[in-house]
Order: C-alpha cells, then structure tokens, then sequence
C-alpha cells in the first residue's frame, strides 16, 4: 500500500560511523525491511567511509569531511539553508 502512495525516491542510503549498537539493531530491522530499499542501504565505517562515498559522488561535490575535495561543509551550502528556511516558513516557524 504505501509503495503506491510513497515511492521510492532514494537511490542510495549511506549510514555512517554507527556504534555496535546499531550492529544488534541492524541485525534485526534488516529483515523486515524489502529488499530493494535494503540493498540501497550502504553501511560505512572507519576507512571506508570516503571510498563508498566517493564510489557514488564526485569528489567535488562530497565536503572534505568526508573525503572529497568540496570546501564547503557538509549542511551550509546555500542550497541547504534554502531548504532549511523553505521548511520552516512551511511549519509557520518563522
């Protein structure tokens, strides 16, 4: 039923640097979750982060954080706080 009302819009999914407790919890939820959403789910850590990254976006468009070579960080684009004043306006918070 929601797969005709909420399509499927997200290419890829990356998680990234989680603990061992969302190991456990992974383990779980997985299995419940259809498996064209999870195989778009990418699960990075440690010195794997910037490759799987990099493996899906150019390095210029990836923040350096992360191991691109974009100068700006990750959540200041103006693009971002575009969006970020675009939803507030909508939930009347500003």
């Amino acid at each position: 039923v929601t797969s005709k009302h909420y399509p499927d819009r997200a290419r890829y999914i990356y998680i990234l640097n989680v603990g061992r407790t969302f190991n456990a919890m992974w383990s779980m939820v997985s299995k419940v979750i259809d498996p064209v959403t999870r195989d778009k789910i990418h699960i990075c850590r440690g010195n794997a982060v910037a490759a799987e990254l990099l493996s899906a976006i150019d390095s210029d468009s990836l923040p350096a954080e992360y191991g691109g070579t974009c100068p700006v960080a990750f959540g200041d684009s103006d693009e971002e706080h575009a969006l970020y004043g675009h939803v507030q306006r909508l939930n009347g918070q500003i």
